[in-house]
């Protein structure tokens, strides 16, 4: 089994109060096959520090933080076995009474990179000097193509059709 990764980052600050960040990741995974080895999975995020505005100068007294961070990005994930993509045989001990070959698993050609998307937006609030803080995040995520992480059993699968869905 074979594995690569790169990642790359990159973060943009305006004025002290917007900042930007661009990230991508690539991996690369021997457990599936030619032409299905890759997966990239960009995110982007930022930050607007909205007390810093000038227009927030009459609040400073009481609020000392509000900033607002929206988020998106992917994430995949992969079986825990390797060569799913092809037929696996072992030798069986009883064949009509004789040794004989069955086959391990399913060869699964199409299979390929669990994707998870994830947007989030986050709310950062202090109050007096920030002897109150809040922290509010709200989130959805959705999950295609999902990859069981056992991949055992399997007798049928038709990957491009399981979606998951969450919120918070």
């Amino acid at each position: 089994m074979e594995k690569s990764l790169l990642h790359v980052l990159s973060s943009l600050c305006f004025q002290g109060k917007i900042f930007f960040d661009v990230s991508a990741r690539v991996d690369g995974t021997t457990k599936f096959g030619p032409g299905k080895r890759w997966g990239v999975f960009p995110a982007v995020s930022g930050r607007w520090n909205v007390v810093d505005e000038p227009w927030m100068e009459g609040t400073r007294k009481w609020l000392s933080m509000l900033s607002i961070r929206p988020g998106w990005g992917m994430t995949g994930n992969q079986p825990n076995k390797d060569y799913l993509y092809v037929n696996q045989y072992s030798a069986a001990s009883n064949y009509f009474g004789a040794t004989g070959m069955a086959p391990n698993n399913l060869k699964l050609k199409s299979l390929q990179w669990g994707m998870k998307y994830t947007w989030n937006v986050g709310f950062y609030l202090g109050f007096w000097d920030d002897r109150i803080k809040a922290d509010i995040n709200l989130y959805t995520q959705t999950t295609k193509r999902h990859v069981d992480g056992k991949c055992e059993n399997i007798q049928y699968i038709r990957f491009h059709e399981l979606s998951l869905s969450e919120r918070g």
